[in-house]
């Protein structure tokens, strides 16, 4: 970190982060015994004929004072190409890897995992705080040690008195340098960097020793106006520190370093000088009636209360400041949460907490919108079978914000977080959502996510994956096809998953490279992924490593359905030899719309009807015909009852997509009717799988599917076939939510939680609607 400015600038720079040679200057010239400086220090540290790692080594100053003074072999990361091209001319490192420590994506990065190389030494100087997440950073470079290996770190130390002065009058300028440079993410003190190792060694189980090895020291540039401010920093010496330097010893048995770092007595400074600003003043009082009698004594009498003028005012100026009024409501909290939980039956329990991330949700403030989501309906039948043992949350998109619904006391409400949604397609990184959302969680004392939805949502899923236990359910084929369909922008079927870039408007080939590796992150951060049928996992295994992979049908609620008597076929009397065909659901080209067309306005034979049950965008199909019926829209309680009540014989599904599991499907074998589609995807896997009906290879040809309907009328084996739907066992919902139940209890924990806290937390947002019939 070069100094500069060290905080505080006079203007606000922190959009101005585009500088071009930033982070390095040509003339600098460092040595082992350069004084009070951090590359010196931390080099200091290395062994001779050491190997070495250089995290973000810029133009090289740490490769050559290695290389030349102490014959090491070094390597370096860096993301500015130009940086590279300097610190190359020096030929002091083995070679220079291009990517960003933070994403961790590209050939560069392939090349260096494959190198597999395992160092001594691995340096972060001033690189950590340009992170959004630092442990993942070093969590994956402890991978890249060896078993005595060491990391190296220099952090900026936000608690200097340059930054500390600065907001007492209200500033927190970035500046170009220095330690509100203007692209730091991540702001540590010497103590708060050794509580963030603690957390990581017991978040994941590690024994990390955190030393301090140095510091650098600079005065604040207004050090020389103040003389009597000296007090200040030998109670606090940290108040002059630019940077803090560690070291990590990521296998240690000895965690004592790390011990005495956090027991480390701190001084309170604000008591301090309340203390002398008192003792001045007493002072003062004993020796009044010696003022008048001593010109000598009056004049340092005047000088002491000049000093105790200038401590009193400080401490008015920390008083009567924007910061210590702002944090005025931080400190009423503990008699608020008294009174919460006097409000509360009960203020605190042991149920664990489920965050469900879903891109859509029903409108509750729209009593007239009938139209929900199949994942929608998913997440809420989890939810009102578990919701008396899981607390549950939805974290969902309306109206192009995130929002918050929860389910306590029968009550359904949404919470308007104050985000709106930037990435659509899980192709960027969004820093605000990730800091927002990483607070809700740990507010809510999430214990689980369980994401069923990528769509509106920005890559950093995957970075909270890895921090909290995730389950990820597919739903469809997002997560390969950013058309949500493995349709190409040719509206046919693609068997080509890798080349999303040249097929999506909007999505450069960059863009699709973060999408892949924060979708193959995510599936293999999860500690399940959840498949409704074994056809998606065989169309996943194609672009993505999986693990922990479990097939669970999603099932239907029988008793959703109002009553009905299965029709049979056999059974017609003569005057009822036509046969009845449906669609049901959306016919739209997506869902075979012009196939469906074809094949109804081209059948001339009397003896074969079709119908419609649901929605379709094509003029032509809202028109009824001779051999032709358009139910329009249907209650999901009465599609089984609809089909018996008009005899249909088969339902056909021309979907030219992919399906990844179909409720419709479902709902269709449930009301006792074969179907027949083309052989792709679950409806086609599942169909043939059961025998339940009849495939046939995709197909635009209207008179190849004809001629399937007629063998299917005229077969013999017709009959068989609607046997085996009548004795097949339709997967039912309690089955699956049993099974997803035993998956929901394996991260249930005894731990009590305090709801008044999340009660409070929650209050701090807008509620954007309620609804009072939830069924739980």
């Amino acid at each position: 970190m070069s100094i500069g400015i060290i905080g505080n600038d006079k203007n606000n720079k922190l959009l101005d982060y585009n500088k071009e040679n930033k982070y390095y200057d040509p003339y600098v010239d460092i040595n082992l015994e350069t004084f009070n400086n951090s590359h010196a220090i931390l080099c200091k540290e290395v062994k001779q004929n050491s190997f070495v790692l250089d995290v973000g080594c810029g133009q090289g100053i740490i490769g050559k004072i290695l290389k030349r003074e102490l014959n090491c072999r070094v390597y370096g990361i860096e993301l500015d190409k130009t940086a590279i091209n300097v610190a190359n001319k020096e030929k002091c490192y083995k070679k220079i890897y291009n990517f960003d420590v933070a994403n961790r994506i590209g050939n560069e990065f392939e090349l260096f995992v494959a190198d597999n190389l395992k160092f001594d030494y691995i340096i972060f100087s001033d690189v950590l705080e340009h992170l959004i997440n630092p442990a993942d950073a070093l969590l994956f470079f402890f991978k890249s040690l060896n078993e005595k290996g060491k990391i190296l770190i220099s952090l900026p130390n936000i608690s200097h008195f340059d930054i500390i002065n600065g907001l007492l009058n209200d500033e927190f300028n970035y500046s170009d340098m220095g330690i509100l440079d203007n692209t730091h993410l991540r702001f540590f003190t010497k103590y708060s960097f050794a509580e963030y190792i603690d957390s990581i060694n017991k978040k994941y189980e590690l024994s990390i020793d955190c030393k301090l090895i140095g510091q650098t020291i600079i005065k604040p540039h207004f050090y020389s106006k103040y003389p009597m401010i000296d007090s200040l920093f030998s109670l606090n010496p940290q108040l002059l520190v630019l940077q803090n330097l560690f070291m990590l010893s990521p296998n240690s048995s000895d965690t004592s370093s790390l011990r005495s770092l956090l027991s480390e007595n701190k001084i309170d400074l604000i008591s301090k000088l309340e203390e002398n600003i008192k003792n001045n003043y007493l002072l003062i009082k004993k020796n009044d009636s010696l003022i008048k009698e001593n010109n000598e004594l009056k004049n340092d009498i005047e000088n002491i209360k000049q000093i105790s003028n200038s401590y009193e005012s400080r401490l008015n100026v920390i008083l009567n400041s924007n910061s210590w009024k702002v944090t005025s409501p931080l400190r009423k909290i503990t008699d608020t949460l008294k009174k919460i939980k006097i409000e509360l039956k009960y203020s605190s329990d042991k149920k664990p907490s489920i965050m469900f991330f879903v891109h859509s949700w029903r409108r509750l403030d729209d009593p007239d919108n009938t139209e929900i989501g199949g994942t929608t309906l998913y997440v809420l039948d989890i939810i009102y079978n578990i919701n008396k043992k899981f607390h549950c949350y939805v974290l969902t998109v309306i109206k192009n914000k995130y929002v918050l619904v929860t389910f306590e006391n029968h009550e359904e409400i949404i919470y308007d977080l104050g985000l709106n949604v930037k990435v659509k397609n899980f192709d960027r990184y969004d820093k605000d959502f990730y800091i927002n959302i990483k607070h809700l969680l740990i507010n809510l004392n999430i214990d689980l996510l369980h994401i069923n939805h990528i769509i509106d949502f920005p890559s950093d899923l995957q970075l909270l994956s890895k921090e909290f236990h995730t389950i990820t359910t597919l739903h469809d084929y997002t997560f390969i096809c950013p058309r949500y369909f493995l349709i190409n922008e040719k509206n046919k079927l693609c068997n080509y998953y890798l080349n999303c870039h040249k097929c999506v408007k909007d999505l450069t080939e960059m863009q699709y490279k973060i999408r892949h590796d924060a979708c193959q992150k995510l599936l293999l951060n999860s500690d399940w992924v959840i498949a409704p049928d074994d056809s998606m996992i065989n169309e996943f295994s194609k672009v993505y490593k999986l693990s922990n992979i479990r097939i669970i049908p999603h099932g239907i609620n029988f008793k959703e359905y109002i009553k009905f008597d299965k029709y049979d076929r056999n059974n017609k009397k003569s005057n009822q030899s036509i046969f009845n065909i449906a669609f049901v659901g959306s016919v739209d080209n997506h869902k075979g719309g012009e196939i469906v067309k074809n094949l109804i306005f081209h059948t001339k034979d009397d003896s074969i009807k079709y119908h419609i049950f649901g929605i379709t965008s094509t003029n032509e199909l809202k028109q009824n015909k001779s051999n032709y019926e358009f139910h329009d829209r249907y209650k999901k309680k009465d599609i089984p009852w609809l089909l018996n009540k008009f005899k249909i014989d088969l339902v056909l599904f021309l979907n030219p997509c992919k399906e990844s599991f179909s409720y419709t499907l479902s709902e269709v074998l449930y009301a006792g009717i074969p179907c027949l589609s083309f052989d792709i995807g679950a409806i086609g896997n599942r169909i043939k799988t059961n025998q339940v009906g009849w495939v046939i290879p995709p197909t635009d040809n209207y008179e190849i599917i004809l001629k399937m309907i007629f063998h299917i009328k005229e077969n013999q084996i017709y009959q068989e076939v609607k046997n085996n739907v009548i004795n097949y066992n339709v997967p039912e919902l309690s089955s699956s939510l049993d099974e997803m139940k035993d998956i929901y209890y394996m991260y249930k924990n005894d731990n009590t939680k305090d709801i008044s806290t999340q009660i409070l937390f929650l209050r701090q947002f807008n509620k954007v609607s309620m609804r009072r019939e939830c069924e739980i």
